[in-house]
């Protein structure tokens, strides 16, 4: 069995210290079920990474694992109270836009309150860096939000969150909503805005330039990516883009990408939720993906490179900030998404970043500053072999992922309700 079989395909099995190390923010769990890419379909499944900390709410990864696992399993049961979101052969129910909208609201809070409720459990203190939510007036954690212990903590982590990532894709019983998480000391901040942005062989990233329009200089930059990981035809390529969910901004640029002779434009229908394409780069799942090139959430951009810094550090992110305020327009180019308010450009002064200059993976998430990232499915997710919630009369199961620094661990987490 190969890591990549035994990552996402093994079954996990009852793991006692993954429990215990659980409970310890979380009673309701009853059961983890772990199995580790480090091991083999022969032996028991090997303990976590590391030893966790000797005072048990200092336990970094537990603490992210219990957040995260609480936020899938509140944002699926809050999905819909009274009964499934889907009919019988498994379509999404027709619902008005009001009725979305605040079944969206309450996904968000009940998701966001779950996860905090065990972050300030958490004995260290923890600062938000990236947040999903204010940028859309959603609840959700806040770049300078504070969990955990108080200022007089030993250490203090970096957190990026996106409590649902996918919050319409759980409102319309669709699969593919992940709850996201990620630990470190010392990561940048981030505004909840966009960025533009390219994944790239970090041997080449300071090379490529992304300053003149994404329609101008994509085909090029594709070419030098594909060249540089041995593919010599852009026919060969596979390439990842923005979903049409925000708008027709990426029109041009997907109908170049295809004219332009990229063997398979992959647009993600109905929203692109970016982390299982960041594990196909990296070669976790497949199919493969050769690049992503497209307008991402700034939080969700910063959960990629966290991603990328823990299992594989030779590719990155080149990107430029890119605004929120743009998606008003009807464009189909990314252009009006560079046209920024003087509150953007404040927001991105207030974290160092300028809104015309291009950075790389590294002025988010500096080497060896990344310590953890978790994503659980919230309604499923094929990519990752994610089945959804299972959801029984007195329990809810979750199963996700756990990404170390080199290493992957699939879980599954039973909880009482």
């Amino acid at each position: 069995m190969t890591v990549t079989d035994n990552a996402i395909n093994a079954i996990p099995r009852f793991s006692r210290s993954w429990t215990e190390r659980i409970r310890a923010f979380d009673k309701s769990v009853t059961e983890v079920r772990a199995v580790s890419s480090a091991d083999s379909a022969q032996q028991a499944p090997s303990g976590p990474a590391s030893d966790p900390a000797s005072d048990p709410a200092s336990d970094p990864v537990a603490v992210l694992v219990a957040a995260m696992a609480a936020a899938a399993r509140a944002g699926r049961l809050a999905a819909d109270p009274g009964g499934d979101p889907v009919q019988a052969d498994g379509a999404p129910r027709h619902q008005s836009q009001g009725a979305v909208a605040a079944r969206k609201r309450r996904i968000d809070g009940q998701a966001t309150a779950a996860a905090e409720s065990i972050l300030r459990g958490f004995a260290e203190r923890l600062v938000i860096v990236a947040g999903e939510g204010p940028g859309e007036q959603m609840p959700g954690a806040f770049v300078g939000q504070e969990l955990g212990g108080d200022a007089s903590s030993p250490r203090t982590w970096s957190g990026v969150f996106d409590y649902i990532d996918g919050t319409t894709l759980t409102a319309l019983g669709l699969p593919g909503a992940l709850s996201l998480g990620g630990l470190g000391e010392g990561l940048r901040s981030v505004p909840d805005l966009q960025a533009y942005a390219v994944l790239a062989p970090v041997s080449i990233a300071d090379r490529l330039d992304i300053s003149t329009p994404p329609e101008e200089h994509a085909l090029d930059l594709i070419d030098a990516i594909g060249s540089e990981c041995g593919l010599r035809r852009l026919g060969d390529l596979r390439v990842v883009t923005h979903s049409h969910d925000t708008g027709p901004f990426h029109q041009t640029l997907i109908r170049r990408l295809r004219e332009g002779g990229v063997g398979d434009v992959v647009v993600p229908d109905p929203v692109i939720i970016e982390p299982p394409y960041v594990l196909a780069r990296a070669g976790l799942v497949e199919p493969r993906v050769d690049t992503m090139i497209g307008v991402f959430g700034f939080p969700e951009l910063m959960f990629a490179c966290l991603i990328l810094e823990l299992i594989a550090p030779q590719f990155t992110f080149v990107f430029r900030p890119a605004s929120l305020s743009g998606l008003r327009s009807e464009s189909s180019t990314l252009a009006p998404l560079f046209d920024f308010e003087d509150e953007e450009v404040g927001q991105l002064a207030d974290v160092g970043l300028r809104p015309h200059e291009q950075f790389v993976g590294s002025h988010l998430v500096p080497a060896g500053t990344g310590r953890a990232a978790a994503m659980f499915s919230v309604t499923g997710s094929p990519l990752l072999h994610l089945d959804p919630p299972e959801c029984h009369d007195d329990s809810v199961s979750v199963a996700g992922l756990l990404l170390e620094r080199g290493r992957m661990t699939r879980l599954r987490i039973t909880s009482e309700v």
